[in-house]
């Protein structure tokens, strides 16, 4: 597992590493997913979305997770939840 400035570096594979469950990752958004959790790395490498099985990536139903080590606040989430 990786991190950065201390916090888990938001790739697909540390997560898998760090949370109880199944997941998957997928490289097309619009993928359903089909594990217990779903990860959609966005390009860049600083941030990924985690998902409900059932869902695509942006269907308004999402954890958007993001470490930047540029940034005064270097990690933070957003949930969206109005489309589950």
């Amino acid at each position: 597992m990786s991190t950065t400035v201390g916090y888990i570096t938001p790739l697909g594979a540390n997560v898998a590493l760090v949370l109880d469950g199944s997941f998957e990752v997928v490289v097309d958004a619009n993928d359903t997913i089909t594990a217990d959790w779903g990860i959609f790395n966005v390009l860049g490498g600083k941030s990924m979305y985690i998902v409900p099985k059932g869902f695509a990536t942006f269907d308004s139903c999402n954890l958007l997770y993001n470490v930047d080590s540029s940034q005064t606040e270097p990690a933070f989430y957003s949930l969206t939840t109005s489309g589950c």
